[in-house]
């Protein structure tokens, strides 16, 4: 039993609703099982007491939280909110002008008076103000109309309004309040969503929101790794001032992310003043050895353009290979996506045994490169536990390739 209702109260909770709005669909969700349900309880009673006429109010009131139930599942949210709304303030409403022997159904207005301040999403502004004002007029309404035909003295009538005005003020502060408050935890949580974005991979973003705890693998694919290096700066850091250094380091990052960003890239990581990309994994991208390559030659023009800038003699020296490379989430207070394998100890050899201000790039890489791309042989470089590899030089991109 209790999994179906936990069943029921998911109707139309969809991907793209925060927490607090899911909570309100849930919420519409149980009071329409707990309607249904106490409707059915009183049939029995019904039938007893030979209530007839209160019998086409039950089943009907069952029809109508049934629909309120299907326009949740479609997501029509805002509608089943109001249908819910207004049929709870007809159906009071009718009862009492048809069957007016029976004392009391009017106040089944004030608990239904709060129902527009938890059960709309905070976007609505006006809407439960307004519906909670009708519950409010049509509770007047039902105590001048009962209360005169009852003999009740006016403090008594006076005393009910008052309280029905009071519980719909507050429930709208009350909603006011818890509105300002999600809307300062959803900012909240934006916040972090940027930060986690800002050093770890959409997948691994989405394993870590869902609940998953490192260390986790987030990929196992065929990628490009570039490893860049800017050449000189460490000879550069003993004699300009710690600041001075980390706004210059900063600029050159930022340039560099820029064009990464340019080509639908963004880094792996920095360590020191090297820079790390990964193309293909964990997001797929069929031409990767392609988009690195451009990505590379942007980075040597704007190491150059920076140089100028800055005044400095920089170069930038990068490496690249491609191959198979893992990817995953490790650390449990410091949490960090890195990639490992013998792709990267290879990009990163190519670097490190390249020539500054040039782009050395192993054969695997070269031979997936687009024939628009202008390569130099190297010829062969020993690499360490790789043994002798052939490499090459990227020089540029050719306007235009000459036919086969």
């Amino acid at each position: 039993m209790a999994r179906w209702f936990r069943v029921i109260q998911d109707i139309g909770v969809r991907e793209g609703l925060d927490g607090f709005d899911a909570r309100r669909v849930r919420l519409l969700n149980s009071l329409c099982v707990l309607g249904v349900s106490a409707s059915m309880v009183s049939l029995p009673w019904i039938f007893v007491q030979e209530n007839l006429q209160g019998l086409w109010g039950n089943l009907l009131s069952q029809l109508g939280l049934l629909g309120v139930l299907a326009l949740q599942h479609k997501g029509w949210y805002r509608t089943a909110a109001m249908a819910i709304t207004l049929t709870g303030l007809l159906g009071v409403c009718l009862q009492v002008l048809i069957f007016p022997d029976t004392w009391g159904i009017h106040f089944w207005l004030l608990p239904l008076s709060l129902l527009p301040q938890v059960l709309f999403f905070r976007d609505e502004a006006r809407l439960p103000g307004i519906l909670s004002g009708l519950m409010f007029i049509a509770f007047c309404a039902c105590v001048l109309h009962t209360g005169g035909r009852d003999g009740h003295e006016a403090p008594v009538m006076a005393a009910q309004i008052l309280s029905s005005l009071t519980l719909v003020l507050i429930g709208g502060a009350v909603r006011q309040a818890s509105t300002e408050a999600e809307r300062e935890a959803l900012a909240q949580s934006e916040r972090a969503d940027a930060i986690l974005h800002m050093s770890l991979p959409p997948a691994a973003v989405a394993r870590l929101k869902s609940g998953r705890q490192p260390p986790f693998e987030v990929s196992n694919d065929e990628c490009t790794i570039l490893m860049a290096d800017i050449v000189g700066f460490t000879k550069l850091a003993s004699s300009v001032p710690p600041r001075e250094l980390i706004v210059m380091l900063d600029r050159i990052f930022a340039r560099y992310d820029a064009c990464a960003e340019a080509h639908g890239l963004e880094k792996l990581k920095t360590i020191g003043d090297a820079y790390m990309i990964a193309a293909g994994a964990p997001e797929p991208l069929e031409n990767h050895p392609d988009v690195v390559a451009s990505l590379a030659l942007d980075l040597v023009h704007a190491t150059r353009e920076l140089a100028v800038e800055l005044d400095i003699p920089l170069e930038v020296r990068i490496g690249i290979h491609t191959g198979v490379a893992w990817g995953g989430v490790i650390g449990q207070t410091r949490i960090a996506f890195d990639r490992w394998g013998d792709t990267v100890n290879v990009a990163s050899r190519m670097e490190r045994h390249g020539v500054p201000g040039r782009i050395q790039l192993t054969d695997d890489t070269a031979r997936l490169l687009d024939p628009r791309f202008v390569l130099e042989e190297r010829g062969v470089i020993a690499v360490k536990n790789r043994g002798k590899v052939l490499t090459h030089f990227l020089e540029g991109v050719r306007e235009s390739v000459p036919a086969p």
